[in-house]
Protein backbone atom coordinates (compact mmCIF):
# COMPACT_ATOMS: atom_id res chain seq x y z
CA UNK A 1 0.00 0.00 0.00
CA UNK A 2 1.62 3.37 -1.03
CA UNK A 3 0.50 6.70 0.58
CA UNK A 4 -0.37 9.57 -1.98
CA UNK A 5 2.37 12.24 -2.61
CA UNK A 6 1.27 15.46 -2.30
CA UNK A 7 4.50 17.07 -3.72
CA UNK A 8 6.43 19.48 -1.34
CA UNK A 9 3.63 20.75 0.54
CA UNK A 10 4.74 21.80 3.70
CA UNK A 11 2.56 22.93 6.92
CA UNK A 12 3.76 26.01 8.37
CA UNK A 13 2.98 26.51 11.68
CA UNK A 14 1.09 30.82 12.10
CA UNK A 15 3.34 33.14 13.90
CA UNK A 16 2.26 35.01 16.32
CA UNK A 17 3.30 38.62 16.91
CA UNK A 18 6.04 39.54 19.50
CA UNK A 19 4.66 41.21 22.41
CA UNK A 20 5.06 45.51 21.81
CA UNK A 21 8.52 46.69 23.04
CA UNK A 22 9.11 50.82 24.42
CA UNK A 23 10.08 52.77 21.88
CA UNK A 24 11.31 56.45 21.92
CA UNK A 25 7.94 57.77 21.13
CA UNK A 26 5.70 56.51 23.65
CA UNK A 27 4.71 59.54 25.35
CA UNK A 28 4.06 57.16 28.99
CA UNK A 29 7.73 56.15 30.67
CA UNK A 30 7.20 53.65 32.69
CA UNK A 31 6.42 54.60 36.84
CA UNK A 32 9.44 53.97 38.53
CA UNK A 33 12.13 56.88 38.94
CA UNK A 34 15.47 56.92 36.32
CA UNK A 35 18.88 58.91 36.14
CA UNK A 36 18.91 61.41 33.64
CA UNK A 37 22.19 61.66 32.10
CA UNK A 38 22.17 64.91 29.50
CA UNK A 39 25.00 65.16 27.25
CA UNK A 40 26.23 67.85 24.15
CA UNK A 41 26.68 66.24 21.29
CA UNK A 42 29.18 69.11 19.70
CA UNK A 43 31.30 69.06 23.41
CA UNK A 44 30.26 65.30 24.97
CA UNK A 45 30.94 63.00 21.28
CA UNK A 46 33.26 62.13 18.85
CA UNK A 47 32.34 61.84 15.06
CA UNK A 48 33.50 58.51 14.25
CA UNK A 49 31.74 57.99 10.43
CA UNK A 50 30.59 59.69 8.05
CA UNK A 51 29.06 58.30 4.80
CA UNK A 52 27.35 60.99 2.00
CA UNK A 53 24.45 59.88 0.11
CA UNK A 54 23.04 61.73 -2.68
CA UNK A 55 19.80 62.47 -0.46
CA UNK A 56 21.59 62.25 3.07
CA UNK A 57 24.57 62.14 4.94
CA UNK A 58 24.75 59.25 7.26
CA UNK A 59 26.98 60.89 10.77
CA UNK A 60 28.03 58.05 13.71
CA UNK A 61 28.93 59.69 17.02
CA UNK A 62 30.98 57.54 19.96
CA UNK A 63 29.45 59.12 23.17
CA UNK A 64 31.64 58.32 26.84
CA UNK A 65 28.43 57.61 29.39
CA UNK A 66 28.96 56.71 32.94
CA UNK A 67 25.40 55.44 33.66
CA UNK A 68 24.03 54.81 37.22
CA UNK A 69 22.68 50.83 38.22
CA UNK A 70 19.03 50.60 37.18
CA UNK A 71 17.61 52.55 34.55
CA UNK A 72 18.97 55.70 32.97
CA UNK A 73 17.54 58.07 30.76
CA UNK A 74 20.44 59.59 28.20
CA UNK A 75 19.39 63.52 26.57
CA UNK A 76 21.42 64.44 23.55
CA UNK A 77 21.73 68.04 23.30
CA UNK A 78 22.91 69.80 19.77
CA UNK A 79 21.67 67.12 17.20
CA UNK A 80 21.06 68.63 14.08
CA UNK A 81 17.44 70.83 13.54
CA UNK A 82 16.41 68.82 10.67
CA UNK A 83 17.36 65.25 11.80
CA UNK A 84 14.48 62.61 10.58
CA UNK A 85 13.73 61.09 13.97
CA UNK A 86 12.95 58.07 12.66
CA UNK A 87 16.72 57.12 11.40
CA UNK A 88 18.23 57.17 15.02
CA UNK A 89 19.80 54.11 15.49
CA UNK A 90 21.72 53.21 18.72
CA UNK A 91 24.52 50.12 19.54
CA UNK A 92 25.45 50.11 23.73
CA UNK A 93 28.85 48.87 24.81
CA UNK A 94 29.53 47.93 28.13
CA UNK A 95 33.04 48.67 29.26
CA UNK A 96 33.20 47.20 33.04
CA UNK A 97 35.55 49.08 35.55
Amino acid sequence: MSIPSQGNAVERPQLQPLPRTMTSTDANPPPYASNEVKVDSATDSKIIHVHLYPWQAEISRLYNLKLAAGQNKVLISGLPNILDEESLRYDLFLYLS
